[in-house]
């Protein structure tokens, strides 16, 4: 009589499962690293997007405003022309720059109306001159100021040629033709090593005139 064979199934032994194991949590280990990783370099993307356009926004308010400093209705009056000798003061022609340059204040005039208006560093904040007010307009949540800068620069160009009597020397009508160099740093609040700098050059369009033809 023949017997019939039996197989009997083998399972995995203790060594093996624990060997499986292992791999499997060094599988696990690499992708949780992995995505850490990934969404470490998208917060630090974000952030650097918000310090970017917070700068950004910053320095074209500083531009618009800057360009309106001097303003005034009567402009026309202070052209200089040959067959114009007489020509109008500018009442808001001055700009103050404050200590270390790290404010600028200035005024125009709109409707007869003067306003006086201005940028500084305050509590690593830009802050915006309104009336006789000064508003943060730097969103602190996001950013800290760590420096601004606002040099004023003055270029002088002789007028003495638009007087057709002459002039003495030294008393004679000078164009001042003016720029304002801005530099702003700053850097995320939520992380120190997230930094940005931003500069620009603001050509101021109402020129200022000193003296005139005698």
């Amino acid at each position: 009589m023949r017997h019939a064979v039996i197989h009997r199934q083998r399972g995995l032994s203790l060594v093996e499962l624990m060997v499986g194991i292992t791999v499997g949590l060094f599988i696990v280990a690499a992708a949780a690293m992995m995505t850490t990783s990934q969404l470490g370099d998208n917060r630090r993307l974000m952030v650097e997007t918000q310090v970017q356009q917070e700068l950004r926004a910053a320095m074209d308010l500083i531009s618009r405003d800057v360009r309106r400093a001097s303003a005034w209705d009567d402009a026309a009056t202070s052209v200089w022309r040959p067959n114009n000798l007489i020509v109008g003061t500018n009442p808001n022609a001055e700009l103050v720059s404050g200590n270390s340059s790290t404010s600028l204040q200035f005024a125009y005039l709109s409707g007869g109306t003067e306003t006086p208006s201005g940028f500084r560093l305050q509590d690593e904040a830009l802050q915006m001159r309104v009336g006789d007010a000064w508003q943060t307009v730097t969103d602190v949540q996001t950013i800290r100021l760590l420096d601004l800068t606002m040099d004023l620069q003055e270029h002088r160009v002789s007028l003495a040629s638009y007087c057709m009597n002459g002039c003495v020397l030294g008393n004679c009508p000078t164009l001042f033709v003016r720029t304002v160099d801005v530099a702003i740093s700053a850097q995320a609040t939520t992380d120190a090593s997230v930094q940005r700098r931003l500069v620009s050059t603001i050509r101021l369009p109402n020129d200022k005139v000193v003296g005139v033809c005698p």
